[in-house]
């Protein structure tokens, strides 16, 4: 099989839920074509669906170190860091893809989730924020965007 018929038939797997012919074929194609990060990224995704999220973030780095621009490589890798590393991580992943492609919509609304997700849902803080408890919930979404940003600086 040549490359593109791998990846097609790859993506055929994957579209039905066959992940380890996916894989496979993903990496027929990544032997035969070592630099395309689209193929990294397509098996970083069968990964993922297969819950080897270890396989699917080195798969995405790959991706992303083959083609630091495109957008694509860093959902993939943020998506897989997230499940390895926790959510502060992938808000730095993420972080990094808007400053190849900003305001990129579907990076925008990663980071949203990953930021939420590190502050733990904290709805008390929308609807009363002058109590003592809405006090609390600021400087505990203070604190959290603190932690967030001295991950950032620490990783440029």
């Amino acid at each position: 099989a040549s490359t593109q018929e791998a990846k097609e038939r790859g993506n055929e797997a994957l579209a039905t839920g066959s992940y380890d012919e996916a894989a496979c074929m993903y990496s027929i194609g990544i032997a035969r074509e070592a630099h395309n990060h689209v193929l990294y990224s397509n098996r970083s995704a069968a990964h993922a669906h297969m819950r080897r999220f270890g396989k699917a973030k080195d798969n995405a780095a790959k991706c992303v170190e083959l083609n630091p621009d495109w957008w694509k490589g860093y959902v993939r890798l943020g998506q897989a860091v997230e499940m390895v590393d926790g959510a502060a991580a992938a808000f730095d992943v993420y972080m990094r893809g808007l400053r190849v492609s900003p305001g990129n919509p579907k990076l925008e609304g990663k980071l949203a989730d990953v930021y939420r997700k590190s502050l733990g849902g904290k709805s008390e803080l929308q609807s009363s924020p002058l109590t003592t408890g809405g006090c609390r919930v600021v400087l505990e979404h203070v604190h959290a965007m603190l932690q967030l940003l001295r991950c950032v600086a620490q990783r440029d």
